[in-house]
């Protein structure tokens, strides 16, 4: 019991954390003037039975057109007028759900980009995915809790106060009536959630799987024996056919209890109405207008607990986007612009991660430290550490534990990566826009063409560029490159936007063997024209790169194994020598 109330009250913490986030001066008088349309068209739906009995007891009972005539025309004012408010609330609760879903978003890819949503931002892809969805769900909770639920609130209570006026012998009865029509749907749907959730659960597993399958078709046909491969599908599909009957079951009690109570209520409000009539106290054109509201009473009790479905999914996705926008305001250093040509010391102190999706520590460093101006290389087998490494150095991520402390060596001073840091990705994108913004995403004094020319010689990327021209379009992350020109690309972004500190991870995978060698020649050679002084990072496990660095680093299942040049790990380490060594069939002369 206790574990669940904790459950209830973290979920609170995290619409309440939410609402603080979205709030704002203009969505509080939105949200104002919401309630204040929805409350008007109540009051109005409420007020048709009411009229509608007294043209009964004035005008058809009694004989008296012109009293027919002037409450009809009050009536059809009426419905004109709830048509008018109840547009205008439509369209504020609209408005309203935009701005949420507008700046959870921008929120959403702060916090990915700063990396701080997922402490080491090892799944971003999913997380912006997931996340992206999830603000869907925030924005169709919040316009529900505005719109639909707080209509089906007030139509019930307002309809009751109403009743109560109208009919003060029934109401106590209907109240009643309406209790117990509240009790027995809350319990319905206690049990049917349980239900809904497994069916939402597995059929994500179905919709994977077949995913997989279409994936992998052409794998799956080249299998000798395609029909003995195990079918991912009758499990889960028992599954879904045990709780689509479970909850069949309980949906077939829906509708007998719902009239079974509605049609004893209603006969309990005629009842005591005719009892009241025959006593004078109560006219037949309002019993007809209590028996109406004591029906819209029920209707929106009922509206009321069939949004209880959604409200356990809506809760899930507030918790998910809370765990992704509240990270972007964590501890992350915020960018600093610094010159250009400056130097800086890199510093990493007791660092340590861990991979969230399955709590395996990905990275251990104790301490490292990389020399102003040096180039160092990263290398490491598969799944060692290398791009969580890099990123963290880079500023993209931020450890659970310990720091990584970058150095200006002409101040002394510590800045933030990500304010000086030019950055390549092992899978690159390109920014939708043109070859210019992305090589300018932010045009800053003191940066200007010759830097972007010698960066693009320097990524063997000239030639297309002088082809195509700077304001060749880029959309699709870079769809309209190849992979080795998408890669060169952003690795001249990458230089260009540096300020003293580079930081690659596999630059040259998707190259061919000349364009490599051009690379890295104007990558590490100092007399290259146009080469700006800074600090170099490369992760790769490429011979002719790790032959030329300073120092590499020697990552193993997430640890520093050693560090040293190329000459001195090959000669230390058979695993880093054999790893190295496949890379290529060339022989490359170590340093």
């Amino acid at each position: 019991m206790s574990r669940g109330r904790s459950e209830v009250g973290r979920r609170n913490f995290y619409l309440v954390d939410l609402v603080r986030l979205c709030l704002s001066r203009r969505l509080l008088l939105i949200a104002a003037a919401i309630v204040l349309a929805q409350s008007a068209s109540i009051a109005f739906e409420l007020l048709l039975p009411v009229l509608y009995g007294r043209l009964i007891d004035g005008g058809l009972l009694t004989g008296n057109a012109s009293h027919a005539m002037r409450i009809g025309a009050w009536m059809l004012a009426a419905v004109a007028a709830q048509a008018v408010v109840s547009y205008g609330a439509v369209r504020l609760v609209a408005q309203a759900s935009i701005m949420v879903g507008t700046t959870l978003r921008r929120r959403l890819v702060h916090g990915v980009v700063a990396g701080a949503g997922e402490r080491a931002g090892l799944e971003a892809g999913g997380i912006v995915t997931r996340a992206s969805r999830d603000v869907m769900g925030v924005q169709a909770l919040f316009s529900n809790a505005l719109g639909s639920w707080y209509t089906a609130a007030a139509l019930s209570v307002f309809g009751l106060v109403t009743l109560f006026l109208v009919a003060p012998r029934s109401a106590p009865l209907a109240t009643c009536f309406t209790v117990l029509f509240g009790v027995v749907g809350y319990v319905l749907a206690r049990r049917m959630a349980p239900h809904i959730r497994t069916i939402l659960r597995v059929s994500d597993r179905v919709n994977t799987a077949f995913s997989d399958r279409i994936r992998g078709r052409e794998s799956l046909r080249a299998l000798p024996r395609f029909t003995s491969v195990v079918d991912p599908f009758s499990g889960p599909n028992k599954k879904l056919r045990d709780e689509e009957l479970g909850l069949g079951s309980i949906l077939a009690l829906i509708t007998p209890s719902s009239t079974v109570i509605t049609t004893a209520g209603a006969i309990t409000v005629i009842a005591t109405g005719a009892a009241a009539v025959q006593a004078g106290s109560l006219q037949i054109g309002e019993l007809s207008a209590s028996i109406t509201i004591f029906l819209q009473v029920l209707f929106g009790v009922s509206s009321l607990l069939a949004s209880l479905m959604s409200l356990p999914i809506h809760l899930a996705s507030a918790e998910r986007v809370h765990a992704v926008v509240h990270g972007a305001d964590g501890d992350a250093p915020a960018p600093v612009t610094a010159p250009d040509g400056r130097e800086y010391l890199l510093r990493v102190e007791d660092l340590h991660v861990t991979d969230p999706a399955t709590g395996r520590r990905v990275l251990d460093l104790d301490e490292l430290d990389i020399a102003a101006g040096s180039r160092v290389g990263i290398a490491g087998p598969m799944g060692s550490g290398k791009s969580v490494l890099a990123r963290l150095l880079a500023g993209l991520a931020v450890p659970e534990d310990g720091r990584v402390v970058l150095i200006d060596t002409s101040t002394g001073a510590a800045v933030s990566p990500l304010g000086v840091c030019g950055y390549l990705a092992q899978e690159p994108y390109l920014t939708t826009g043109t070859i210019r913004s992305n090589l300018y995403p932010a045009k800053t004094s003191g940066h200007g063409d010759d830097n972007a020319i010698a960066a693009l010689q320097a990524a063997s990327i000239d030639a297309l560029v002088l082809r195509r021209g700077l304001d060749a379009p880029v959309s699709g992350g870079g769809a309209e490159f190849s992979g080795g020109e998408r890669q060169r690309l952003a690795l001249a972004a990458a230089l260009h936007q540096s300020r003293g500190l580079v930081v690659l991870d596999d630059p040259v995978s998707a190259v061919d063997p000349a364009t490599r060698t051009r690379i890295t020649d104007a990558l590490f050679d100092d007399e290259t024209e146009g080469r700006r002084p800074g600090t170099l990072v490369v992760a790769t496990t490429d011979p002719r790169i790790l032959s030329r660095c300073d120092v590499v680093v020697y990552l193993d299942a997430g640890s520093a194994a050693d560090v040293g040049t190329h000459r001195e790990l090959r000669d230390r380490h058979d695993a880093y020598r054999i790893l190295v060594d496949s890379y290529s069939d060339e022989e490359v002369s170590p340093r």
